[in-house]
């Protein structure tokens, strides 16, 4: 439950165990807010359990592995990021209206990150995280020497890659198996959460509908 007053969609109490709901929300916002809600309290109790300082691991991931599940067990349309940042930097801030939390733009970017490294990964990358920098006592190394990723540039994945999409665009006029050919290969690459994905997608959906390849337009 939540005050009137409150616009926040739900909130997880560590020390008492407690979720919170905004009563005002709808059915369907409050499944996919008790979901991310309820990710919290498990990924938490999994670093209790295995004796982890959860606080070492950094907001971005606790948020992004809570984004993640949520949008698996009750999904929600994902818009496009219009302002990335480095995720070691990403900070909360206080609204116009008091509340504190992170801009929609960075809850965004924290799914976006966590979703790459799941599609690269697997999902045991998560706990793989958790336990590595326990064992490192430094979460930059742990990530690094897992991922083989720069954490101070992986932010920069998830900038919208206009000059990409006026690639495709252009090689659709001229050679459209060309364009499926690399835009799938760019698709593969990439996984499903990155700011070009529903375009290109968009894109593919029209070029096999024009072909009557109706079965691929509905995947």
């Amino acid at each position: 439950e939540s005050n009137d007053s409150s616009d926040e969609g739900g909130l997880y109490l560590e020390i008492f165990e407690m979720i919170h709901l905004n009563k005002n929300y709808t059915i369907s916002e409050l499944e996919n807010v008790f979901s991310h809600e309820l990710a919290h309290f498990y990924f938490v109790k999994y670093g209790n359990d295995l004796k982890v300082d959860v606080d070492e691991i950094p907001n971005w991931v606790h948020e992004g592995v809570a984004m993640s599940f949520a949008q698996r067990v009750f999904p929600e349309h994902i818009e496009q990021i219009a302002d990335v940042q480095p995720l070691m930097e990403l900070e909360i801030i206080e609204t116009e209206d008091g509340h504190k939390g992170y801009t929609g733009d960075n809850y965004l970017e924290m799914l976006y990150a966590i979703e790459y490294l799941i599609y690269k990964f697997d999902e045991k990358i998560i706990t793989a995280l958790v336990k590595e920098t326990e064992k490192e006592k430094d979460f930059t190394r742990a990530f690094t020497k897992l991922t083989s990723l720069d954490l101070d540039t992986y932010h920069e994945m998830f900038v919208n890659n206009l000059e990409k999409v006026k690639e495709f665009e252009n090689l659709m006029q001229v050679d459209e198996a060309e364009a499926e050919k690399q835009m799938l290969l760019y698709i593969e690459e990439r996984g499903e959460y990155f700011n070009e994905a529903s375009l290109l997608n968009t894109y593919l959906g029209n070029m096999y509908v024009n072909q009557q390849r109706y079965s691929e337009a509905l995947q």
